[in-house]
């Protein structure tokens, strides 16, 4: 009887270190998978980084895209402004010439004044100084 309980002991024990070594092979194979999603986790990181960096670099782009169309815009004000001048301008020598002309209409002796002497002669611009 005694043998037959050293006996039993004894598949008893091998069952166990067959057990404990299969549990040690599965935990190592659990590792080996752990440490396989650790380095895919972390291309996917170095991926996400890669893609971080070129959206911040496109997001700069854009920034200086909306500054470069700012200033555009702000040329294209500039040159608003100063052809609304031009035109006022224009406008107020028309105003002038049609009121010269309609004077000059309404009254013969300045029309044959301004043909004999017109404003522009060199002698009408260097008159001599009053006293």
């Amino acid at each position: 009887m005694k043998r037959l309980i050293t006996y039993c002991l004894m598949v008893l024990l091998c069952c166990c270190i067959y057990a404990a070594d299969n549990t040690v092979k599965n935990l190592q194979k659990q590792q080996r998978q752990l440490k396989q999603e650790i380095e895919q986790t972390n291309k996917m990181l170095k991926q996400t980084k890669k893609n971080e960096t070129a959206t911040v670099t496109k997001l700069q782009l854009i920034n200086q895209n909306i500054a470069t169309q700012k200033k555009l815009i702000n040329s294209l004000g500039k040159e608003i402004s100063s052809i609304d001048d031009e035109i006022n301008t224009l406008n107020r020598r028309r105003d002038t010439l049609e009121q010269t002309l309609e004077s000059l209409k309404a009254a013969p002796f300045n029309k044959v004044r301004m043909c004999v002497f017109p404003k522009h002669y060199d002698y009408n611009h260097n008159e001599p100084p009053s006293r």
